[in-house]
């Protein structure tokens, strides 16, 4: 045990991981100390798009251009590109950056760009406030051989099918065999990047391991600047219910775009089928559909949004969306034509917009007194890994408000939080509970003793620690090999912490809650005081893959995939586990008359049993 937490320290990481934080982790992998060497850059931006511009700057990680204001570029001939040539000496392989006009940064609510250092001088133009994106012409010219897509996909088999720890959990070697066929089928159909991505991205949703994945956070450039950085993307944001979608929040330039609105059709196909198709590309745990659907919600805050990655893919890329829009209220039908935007720059319409846009990990934690009866602690993601504010305290002077002026009632809102680090879970659990509670032991196991070394080649992770399990296993009755104890998650007795809350408390689950979350839900369920309000969690009560992930990198089409190393089970403490997530105690559907009307269903669900209760 001593060991794991010594490497989760290090690799700032944990056993349940949640959906793109792999992305810190193959940061530590790639950016690893060599002799600092002297790199040289000459950087051009183009601000041609932009008003009122009289200074302009790049401001990053690495000196010369980590100073408060920067690096600054100039244009000595006045065709609005801005340029300058910048010496490194570090030893990074990369540098991480914005650009500054008039000292206020670009991209605002969008991560900082990157560029990668080479042996040899490297010049890069940018747009302001846009990332580069290939054109139609390049994408078209990103092909590969027949003897190359052959090598990629046998790699892909023997390194998924030797390290995967639950590999045969809800597929069969017979159905696993054909899998691996109708991706090569598809990929010698089509071999190119785009088809690359989409198909081994199909392929490793049928393994049904929320952890293996074409992780986005994870792909290199041809693949960002192909697909994700596309203008190609939706001008709006919305809810979803099921497979029926509302117009949430707009950045198109149509005023009839009205939160609310429901979305019938995009270019002629229905939200259903739209819903249906892209759900084959996303993976999830088991049999959890409802994960899948969670997982292409749009809300806007996201980098990455699922929903703008594969519908480009699965339908095709757009220059314009042909809506048919319903208002419930009315029943009227509405056709109208918007311009489709890429994701960068709906995220700055939406923050000039929209103040309540969120864009850190701090923004979604809040907490609020309702009423002299309940207080509301919002909590979006555990992934507190960075350590960007002081998450123990705000948790803290929550409880001591509602202890301090005697609310009665807390509602825990973890809606939204895929998971992070378990500890925050944990550290919650302790603070609101009224007697100790005995949490049994994960029980971890692998598939194999150590990675051929022809394997490295194309993996990698941030510790040496799941490259060779030899003295770290014992065979488990079942014949798999199981962690021994020292190297495994113990059992936890959670107990109340002095000062603790002394009220009832109600935890709103949903189907994005996966990883950390599903399991605090699994435990807060057996627990007493606290009642599960809300929709079945997005885990499985079969078992997480995680803790260790290996980032498998094709060698030819350049697909990332992410593999995890360790199965965990932790066993239910009564009854036999189910092909499935968390179910609450008390099951909340959603309707679109709460949506359009403002109201928290589940909130109000509550609200209706404190009001019963007394």
């Amino acid at each position: 045990m001593k060991h794991l937490i010594d490497i989760r320290k290090k690799a700032n990481w944990l056993v349940f991981s949640s959906y793109g934080f792999t992305l810190l982790l193959s940061a530590v992998l790639l950016s690893c100390d060599t002799a600092a060497q002297e790199r040289k850059v000459r950087i051009e931006v183009d601000m041609n798009a932009v008003e009122n511009v009289s200074s302009v700057a790049v401001k990053g990680n690495i000196s010369p251009i980590d100073g408060d204001k920067g690096f600054a570029l100039k244009d000595p001939d006045n065709d609005g590109i801005y340029e300058g040539a910048i010496t490194f000496n570090t030893s990074a392989r990369y540098v991480k950056f914005k650009f500054l006009n008039n000292g206020t940064a670009e991209l605002d609510g969008s991560d900082d760009r990157v560029l990668w250092f080479k042996d040899e001088s490297v010049t890069k133009r940018y747009i302001f406030n846009e990332y580069e994106y290939y054109s139609q012409e390049k994408i078209s010219d990103l092909n590969f051989t027949e003897d190359q897509i052959r090598e990629d996909i046998a790699i892909l088999k023997r390194i998924t099918q030797y390290i995967h720890p639950a590999i045969y959990t809800y597929i069969d070697s017979m159905a696993l065999q054909a899998q691996f066929d109708i991706l090569e089928t598809e990929l010698l159909a089509s071999p190119n990047i785009i088809t690359a991505y989409k198909a081994i991205s199909k392929f490793a949703a049928t393994i049904k391991c929320s952890h293996t994945f074409t992780n986005p956070w994870n792909q290199g450039g041809s693949i960002e600047k192909a697909i994700f950085y596309q203008p190609d993307k939706l001008p709006f944001t919305f809810k979803r219910i099921g497979k029926r979608l509302f117009i949430d929040k707009n950045a198109s330039e149509s005023e009839a775009l009205k939160s609310g609105l429901e979305i019938i059709t995009i270019n002629g196909v229905s939200t259903d089928s739209i819903m249906t198709a892209l759900a084959h590309y996303v993976t999830s745990d088991g049999s959890n559909y409802e994960k899948k659907l969670e997982r292409l919600s749009l809300t806007g805050a996201e980098k990455y949004s699922l929903f703008d990655i594969f519908y480009p893919i699965a339908f095709g890329s757009h220059e314009s969306f042909d809506l048919q829009l319903k208002d419930n209220q009315s029943e009227n039908l509405l056709n109208i034509t918007v311009q489709a935007t890429s994701k960068t720059n709906r995220t700055q319409v939406l923050k000039e917009r929209y103040n309540e846009l969120e864009t850190s990990l701090r923004d979604g934690w809040s907490f609020r007194l309702l009423n002299d009866e309940v207080g509301i602690l919002k909590i979006k993601s555990f992934a507190v890994q960075r350590n960007e504010f002081d998450w123990k305290k705000i948790i803290d002077e929550a409880i001591t408000t509602l202890n301090k002026q005697e609310i009665p009632n807390l509602i825990l809102d973890v809606r939204e939080n895929e998971g992070g680090q378990g500890e925050v879970g944990a550290y919650i659990l302790e603070r609101v509970i009224k007697k100790p509670f005995a949490a049994p032991a994960v029980r971890s196991s692998v598939r194999y003793l150590a990675i051929p070394e022809d394997f490295k080649a194309y993996i990698g992770t941030w510790d040496k620690f799941p490259y060779d399990f030899n003295g770290k296993i014992e065979k488990g009755e079942d014949g798999r090999y199981v962690l021994k104890q020292k190297y495994s998650e113990a059992g936890k007795t959670y107990k109340p912490k002095k000062n603790g809350y002394k009220g009832q408390v109600y935890l709103i689950t949903d189907a994005s809650n996966s990883s950390a979350t599903h399991l605090m839900a699994a435990f807060a369920k057996q627990m007493e005081g606290i009642t599960l309000v809300g929709q079945e969690t997005g885990g499985n009560q079969l078992g997480t893959n995680g803790s260790f992930i290996f980032f498998l990198r094709l060698p030819n089409t350049r697909v990332e995939m992410d593999i995890p190393v360790i199965h965990q089970f932790v066993p239910p403490l009564s009854g036999e586990p189910e092909d499935g997530g968390i179910k609450p105690d008390v099951y909340v559907k959603k309707n679109w008359e709460d949506y359009v009307n403002g109201v928290d269903t589940e909130v109000e669900k509550i609200l209706e049993l404190i009001a019963n209760k007394s």
